[in-house]
């Protein structure tokens, strides 16, 4: 994890893909050992009495083992009890983002709101008026997806960006 100083500007690295992208040298091998259990169980007499709920058994090990390590997406409640907020340095320390994680801003919608944008965005404290990278939400309750790479965040409230209320997550 790097700190970029006051930005409060994180990179978390790792990644959580599906096994088929991280090893699919493991996913063509467990295909070809259920064909090869298959062959066995089916073989005209050949395989030995009895052996075929065996190689059933081991056939659904090999077709389910892939399904059972794909990682699934995680719901985040940003600040956790504290909520939507400034200085969330410490909220997001330790954590590690992917793509489909789910964060969940809550606040207070009188008072504040949540501006999803770009990089530029982000640095200058601003919500740019006419951009398709920009959307703003005050619900007190949103739910964001994320998306692989940067994604950043702002309360669009007057100085409460500049007073640290916004987030950058980088997703893998």
């Amino acid at each position: 994890m790097h700190c970029s100083g006051p930005r409060s500007v994180y990179k978390v690295h790792a990644a959580r893909p599906s096994l088929q992208a991280k090893h699919p040298h493991l996913v063509a091998s467990s295909l070809a050992l259920a064909l090869l259990l298959l062959r066995l169980a089916f073989s005209n007499g050949q395989g030995r009495r009895g052996s075929a709920p065996l190689v059933a058994g081991l056939l659904l090990l090999c077709l389910l083992l892939p399904a059972t390590t794909n990682a699934a997406a995680k719901t985040y409640i940003v600040g956790d009890d504290a909520g939507w907020s400034k200085n969330l340095d410490s909220w997001l320390g330790g954590k590690t983002f992917y793509a489909g994680d789910v964060l969940v801003f809550k606040y207070d919608k009188e008072r504040h709101d949540l501006a999803m944008l770009g990089g530029k965005g982000y640095r200058r404290c601003q919500v740019p008026r006419h951009s398709s990278k920009s959307r703003v939400m005050r619900t007190g309750n949103d739910v964001v997806t994320l998306r692989r790479g940067n994604n950043y965040f702002i309360c669009g409230q007057p100085g409460h960006c500049k007073n640290n209320m916004k987030l950058a997550v980088k997703a893998w």
